[in-house]
């Protein structure tokens, strides 16, 4: 008399879970139509109300009188703390004091942030 083992059963059991079941000779392959991919437009759009607040502000403004001599920064470019952002070229009436000022300026908004 032949004994069959549970570890047999479960071995059988796992195969055809696997194979996912046990397969008719009768059944149909099934079709599968293969396509290149293309490059086209977007035919869907979706359009929401909303809107775009800064994570930070910051208010600039002259502290002496003169003209932007150079703005070495653009919008959008992320810049670090002490950077220049614009340089001055003093007045023609001679009250603007030059870089002497702007360093001064530079250092205050240095230390009233941190």
């Amino acid at each position: 008399m032949h004994r069959i083992f549970p570890s047999t059963i479960l071995l059988l059991t796992a195969t055809v879970l696997a194979t996912g079941g046990i397969v008719n000779a009768q059944t149909t392959p099934a079709r599968v139509v293969v396509v290149r991919p293309q490059t086209s437009d977007v035919t869907q759009e979706l359009r929401l109300a909303g809107s775009l607040d800064p994570y930070q502000r910051a208010e600039l403004y002259a502290k002496v009188t003169g003209y932007v001599k150079e703005i070495p920064v653009d919008i959008g470019d992320r810049v670090r703390r002490g950077q220049v952002l614009a340089r001055h070229r003093g007045s023609r009436d001679g009250a603007g004091s030059g870089g002497r000022a702007g360093r001064g300026c530079r250092r205050r908004g240095e230390a009233a942030q941190g």
